[in-house]
């Protein structure tokens, strides 16, 4: 009789590596769960129309090399990031690499984004997203897109666009409160000239 008693006491005894293994299933569904919910949600339009540029009275022109240019988009582009990314830009004569580090499920990763840049009518620069690698690995364009326009703070004169593969560096936005006005005229990738016009605030 209490040689029965003691098995009813071991069958009733809980196994705690089973219901560790249990919640250790439940987190990893969960949380893909929730990877998939931010990645596939729509995601607010933008367009290049959201800045009103601003009235100029005199305006100017210059040309900038590959060296000015990268170091002036550097700049703004981290000053507008709440410090997780750091960007750099690479001019090629035939396309613009955007490199950067951020953290992956708690892990410090490499991205490059290449694209080949043109300019709109507006005069900013259009980015067309031709691929997109995590350290060696190519990842779907635009689904990471998607996941970066919906969770990670982007540069605010950053349009990102998934649908199209494609971004917008909206050069009336790369200064907060920017008062005078940006436009690229001429884009020469290839020989490393580019032409920006800018308009000065009105008195």
């Amino acid at each position: 009789m209490e040689q029965r008693r003691q098995q009813g006491r071991k069958s009733r005894q809980v196994n705690p590596w089973k219901w560790a293994f249990t919640i250790l299933v439940a987190l990893i569904i969960a949380g893909g769960a929730l990877l998939f919910w931010r990645i596939t949600t729509p995601s607010v339009p933008q367009s290049e129309s959201e800045t009103s540029v601003p009235a100029t009275g005199a305006s100017l022109t210059t040309t900038l090399n590959n060296n000015q240019l990268t170091a002036i988009l550097d700049c703004f582009l981290n000053q507008q990031t709440d410090g997780n990314i750091r960007y750099h830009v690479q001019l090629t004569p035939n396309e613009a690499l955007i490199t950067g580090r951020t953290r992956v499920m708690g892990q410090a990763v490499t991205f490059t984004i290449t694209t080949v840049p043109t300019t709109t009518r507006q005069g900013n620069l259009r980015l067309a997203v031709h691929r997109i690698t995590f350290g060696r690995v190519a990842v779907p364009i635009g689904l990471t897109m998607r996941y970066f326009k919906n969770n990670v703070a982007l540069p605010a004169c950053l349009i990102i666009q998934p649908a199209k593969k494609q971004a917008i560096l909206n050069l009336n936005r790369l200064v907060p409160k920017q008062r005078f006005s940006v436009r690229m005229t001429h884009l020469d990738l290839k020989n490393g000239r580019y032409r920006v016009l800018v308009g000065l605030p009105r008195k």
